[in-house]
């Protein structure tokens, strides 16, 4: 829902990334939704969560302008150049984005659109970036299919009412994603990838050796069977090979 821009502020002397909404803001209620984007995810402190540093409203267009994330790659391109992740280091990135949700759940605040591509990496981070369609958890209105097919929760896909279950599950696509080079419902067109979210279970992982119950429980279809998030934190935690609080990519990993 917007072009993301690298920009120089000169007055802090610093980077930032400022993305365009590609929509105008005559509607009142795209204008809501626009500015409820900002607004939820500024007020979002956590290492894992992008920072948003101001919005900037002129003649009808919004520019939000977030920090910019050095020598970063998406889990989506790291994925495309490197072929599948280790059972660890998925692992060690679905610990951080746990938190991050976690966090952002606590807060009231949903993400929404939580896929491979909204996923950055370094050597020494994992970042949640775009919430361009969150929206606070107390919002009683029925949820609009605005997310990535491949990655949204079934109850989504049905235009049920939105909830933090269903976060879980697109980070549990994202979790199967990393491990097996593709999404759990892959198929070559978006009608195949929706019948085959709302009709049946994914296959299971073939290479998520102890992750398996983590993503067997987060891509579970009826949202009352899901992990919370919590149960999901625990079974990482038992995944965990070690007790390392670095992801120390290696550099040809994140190799451009």
């Amino acid at each position: 829902m917007g072009v993301v821009w690298l920009a120089h502020d000169a007055l802090l002397d610093r980077y930032v990334a400022v993305k365009e909404m590609t929509v105008t803001l005559d509607d009142i209620s795209v204008r809501r939704i626009a500015l409820q984007e900002a607004r939820s995810v500024a007020r979002l402190a956590h290492p894992a969560i992008i920072t948003v540093y101001d919005v900037v409203e002129n003649e009808g267009r919004l520019w939000i302008v977030m920090e910019f994330v050095r020598d970063s790659l998406t889990l989506d391109q790291v994925i495309r150049r490197n072929g599948p992740l280790s059972p660890l280091l998925v692992a060690r990135i679905a610990r951080r984005l746990l938190d991050a949700l976690g966090h952002a759940h606590a807060e009231g605040v949903l993400h929404r659109d939580v896929k491979p591509g909204n996923v950055l990496l370094t050597p020494r981070r994992v970042v949640l970036i775009d919430f361009g369609i969150a929206k606070g958890i107390a919002e009683e209105t029925p949820a609009l299919l605005m997310g990535t097919p491949a990655y949204s929760a079934p109850e989504h896909i049905r235009g049920e009412l939105y909830g933090s279950a269903a976060d879980l599950w697109s980070l549990g696509a994202t979790l199967y994603a990393a491990i097996e080079g593709r999404s759990p419902y892959h198929a070559p067109h978006i009608a195949g990838v929706v019948a085959g979210v709302l009709s049946r279970d994914p296959k299971p992982s073939l290479r998520a050796a102890a992750l398996r119950p983590l993503l067997d429980g987060l891509l579970r279809r009826d949202p009352t069977d899901r992990l919370t998030a919590e149960e999901a934190a625990e079974l990482v935690a038992l995944a965990m090979l070690d007790d390392q609080d670095t992801i120390s990519f290696s550099p040809a990993l994140l190799a451009g």
